[in-house]
């Protein structure tokens, strides 16, 4: 059966919405260990069809990178030179 009960009706309704999205179509971690210019980052979001964004720990200033992906749960990102340990925060999103 069917039951319709507004958002305002249910207790913490949007925070838990929200906790419920954020584990299930995000990922974020830091990259990085002064030597490294290949890093694979297992996100576990079950497909490709992700966006992935990277910006620097320090300055905050967007990173761009070769991004590669894997498999459906796991990208491998490619810098030029190696990130400094932390440095890299890595963003991705799931798209569908």
């Amino acid at each position: 059966q069917t039951i319709d009960i507004s958002a305002s009706q249910v207790s913490d309704f949007c925070s838990a919405v929200s906790t419920c999205t954020a584990s299930n179509e995000q990922y974020t971690a830091n990259l990085g260990n002064g030597s490294a210019t290949s890093i694979a980052v297992t996100h576990s979001l079950g497909t490709k069809d992700v966006m992935v964004q990277l910006y620097d720990n320090t300055n905050f200033d967007t990173v761009y990178a070769d991004v590669v992906r894997n498999t459906v749960d796991q990208v491998t990102v490619s810098f030029t030179s190696a990130p400094a340990s932390n440095g890299i925060r890595i963003l991705i999103t799931k798209v569908s």
